[in-house]
């Protein structure tokens, strides 16, 4: 599989991180949603939970493998005090092919590019991180210290480890891809199962399903 692009806008501002994705994509949703709606689909997959998927007219905003018993909870926390969304609507035809696309990712990581847009909430530091997230290779990992030299913050690894675990978009972010000093498997929000079976697959090695 090809390295992964840097797709993420130069202009992260707003307190947003984006990620251009596909122009298909990014059309889908500006025609379907205001600046200021969120749309949310859930689905479960056969063997792996439930899918949610949550997006803005600029992209996905919260990606989750597992239960959300409170949707609008937790989709307006991860919005700033001035840019919480006015609509949260459930839109299961809107999202349905964006969710098709990360279900055939999960049954498939090293054969589907999740070229996906992301508008995403963060700080500064963790929207830094996150654009050095997406630099990194399918197939290849590199160590919370490694992203933090990259970066040019040799000494922010802890940090680094801290805005992995708050990204609101795994798989299409892909903190998976980072890892412990020493190749340790660490600091998964969905296991650490669940990431030692992604690389495993974008590294072309068996493993067990999700």
């Amino acid at each position: 599989m090809a390295p992964l692009r840097d797709r993420s806008s130069d202009a992260l501002d707003e307190g947003r991180f984006r990620v251009l994705g596909g122009a298909s994509w990014r059309h889908r949703l500006r025609a379907a949603l205001g600046g200021d709606e969120v749309a949310w689909t859930v689905r479960r997959l056969p063997g792996q939970g439930e899918l949610f998927v949550a997006a803005t007219r600029d992209g996905l905003c919260r990606v989750h493998l597992g239960r959300v018993d409170d949707v609008e909870a937790e989709l307006r926390r991860g919005f700033g005090e001035g840019d919480r969304p006015r609509s949260v609507r459930h839109r299961d035809q809107l999202l349905a092919p964006f969710v098709d696309r990360l279900a055939e990712w999960l049954a498939d990581p090293g054969g589907v590019e999740l070229d996906l847009p992301v508008d995403a909430a963060g700080t500064e530091f963790q929207r830094e991180v996150w654009k050095a997230l997406t630099a990194i290779p399918a197939g290849e990992v590199r160590s919370y210290k490694e992203v933090a030299v990259a970066m040019g913050r040799e000494s922010a690894s802890r940090a680094v480890g801290g805005a992995c675990g708050a990204n609101p978009v795994p798989f299409v972010v892909p903190c998976h891809r980072v890892v412990g000093s020493g190749g340790k498997l660490t600091g998964f929000g969905l296991g650490v199962s669940v990431k030692q079976r992604l690389l495993a697959a974008e590294s072309g090695v068996r493993s067990l399903p999700l």
